[in-house]
């Protein structure tokens, strides 16, 4: 997995968070005592044009694996009773890793850092959206083209779902959206070396879940089309989300 969790988040002190949250935050309170407020606009403006030290403090704060970010998207989403969240997606052309950090109020309204995901990729970052898929009222994370491997002769990306709980952030969804497998099979005297290729495409979309027999709001429907040489075989799966094991499931379907 290209994924890195990071559960636990440092004390900060608040004079640390003044250096790198006053020159876009409003000014902190002097009698608060209190945990640092990490407000999710002063945030962002920070990540994106602050100063390189208060910058690569915020970044280490946030458990971001780079300091430099050539963008840095924040949505207010509803991920979990209360919400909603906030949601930072930032990424930079000279750092091999693109981030997700969440934020939430707590009980004196102050902001915080809940979790953090980490992606890898070598061509181009994650597509990250939101979909209302086990319930109405709170939406999961899904990301596209999360990259789960990317070596000599395969490359592989994935279509993730992550689903924000009391423990943070949880994998319940991952399917290979995009394979390539080619390897060089052995040479036998005068035949010419032939290569072991197999590729995996897969189209994903959500759709209403029947009501008479739903245990959430979505299914997610995938063809995968698989290509070895000149074989192609087209499969269809189904996937039901499965509260005993908490992970969409998957069964076989014919369209």
């Amino acid at each position: 997995m290209a994924l890195h969790s990071a559960r636990m988040w440092p004390c900060i002190s608040l004079a640390l968070l003044a250096v790198f949250l006053l020159p876009f935050a409003s000014a902190l309170s002097q009698h608060t005592t209190t945990r640092p407020d990490f407000q999710p606009e002063a945030v962002r403006k920070v990540l994106l044009q602050g100063e390189d030290v208060p910058r690569a403090r915020l970044a280490r704060a946030l458990r971001l694996r780079c300091t430099d970010f050539d963008f840095v998207n924040l949505d207010y989403v509803a991920l979990r009773k209360p919400g909603p969240q906030a949601v930072i997606v930032a990424g930079g052309s000279d750092c091999a890793y693109s981030a997700l950090a969440v934020l939430e109020r707590d009980q004196s309204g102050r902001w915080g850092p809940v979790d953090t995901l980490s992606f890898r990729f070598h061509d181009a970052a994650p597509q990250v959206n939101f979909q209302s898929l086990i319930v109405a009222d709170t939406k999961e994370i899904v990301v596209h083209h999360e990259e789960e491997d990317h070596g000599t002769g395969i490359v592989k990306l994935d279509m993730t779902i992550y689903r924000l709980t009391r423990n943070g952030l949880e994998l319940v969804f991952d399917e290979p959206e995009h394979l390539v497998f080619a390897v060089p099979s052995n040479d036998s005297g005068d035949q010419p070396e032939l290569n072991t290729e197999e590729y995996i495409d897969s189209e994903f979309q959500f759709v209403r879940a029947d009501t008479h027999d739903a245990t959430s709001l979505q299914w997610i429907e995938q063809k995968e089309t698989i290509r070895q040489h000149k074989t192609v075989v087209v499969l269809y799966w189904r996937f039901i989300w499965d509260p005993e094991t908490q992970r969409f499931q998957s069964v076989a379907y014919s369209p």
